[in-house]
């Protein structure tokens, strides 16, 4: 009886809490897949116009290619966040916001590995076109219809979210596994369950979950809501927790 009552207990404790951390795995997952929230590898920088207009804007990019610095920085609330590059394939020219640690791995002559995220600047395209005018000594004409306005913006790739929700899945997924066989283990062994306490009680927990068990089959003197009295304990049962102390002497 008194270990029906353990299992009561744990059926409505546990279950709102499985609930919650499959709510919190449900909207994580529902999240992963909009598309702001996915990266997708972007092997041609050709298709940069196609995956902007389908909202594929997280962008992972590997590719052994010849940024040159336009000599403009990119700030956001007057800190350098990153600068601006731009790389040339013969026909058309691309346009980059690297962060600091990226540049400097430029420097050091390496290939580009970055996610970064394309946003829609005119005005930024407009300021490095006439510098890399300046840099081949071309009148503009020459570059219309071959700059892109689309820059691979590094900085405002959405990384700390990405990861943020990537994370709470997994931390949601994790607790419900501990709680399942937390749930298994206290069924199987109630002496752990922790919604049970005893008060002023010397035996073990286990030796007095027997004891009661069989006070409540077979000595029940009164109940009264929550309060169950046997011979020898006061049981009170609430929902969230269970309290048992022995039973004052007449």
């Amino acid at each position: 009886m008194f270990k029906k009552l353990l299992l009561r207990n744990l059926i409505f404790m546990f279950i709102p809490i499985l609930i919650i951390e499959a709510s919190f795995v449900f909207i994580c997952t529902e999240l992963k897949i909009l598309d702001k929230n996915q990266t997708y590898e972007l092997t041609n920088l050709s298709d940069i116009d196609m995956f902007y207009k389908i909202n594929k804007r997280n962008v992972s990019i590997n590719a052994d290619i010849d940024l040159i610095y336009s000599g403009f920085d990119y700030s956001v609330d007057n800190e350098i966040k990153g600068h601006y590059y731009y790389y040339t394939d013969g026909s058309f020219v691309y346009l980059f916001v690297i962060n600091n640690d990226t540049s400097d791995q430029i420097k050091r002559g390496e290939s580009l590995s970055i996610n970064a995220t394309l946003v829609y600047d005119e005005a930024s395209s407009e300021l490095i076109k006439s510098e890399y005018l300046d840099y081949i000594n071309k009148g503009e004409a020459s570059l219309d219809g071959y700059f892109e306005n689309i820059i691979i913006n590094q900085p405002e790739y959405p990384e700390r979210r990405i990861m943020f929700i990537e994370y709470t899945g997994l931390a949601a997924v994790c607790l419900i596994i501990i709680t399942i066989i937390y749930l298994i283990i206290t069924v199987l062994c109630p002496q752990y369950n922790i919604l049970f306490s005893s008060k002023g009680i010397s035996c073990s927990r286990k030796k007095l979950i027997k004891k009661l068990d069989s006070e409540m089959k077979n000595r029940v003197v009164s109940v009264n809501g929550a309060d169950i009295i046997t011979d020898n304990y006061i049981i009170k049962a609430h929902i969230s927790h269970i309290k048992v102390k022995k039973r004052p002497a007449d």
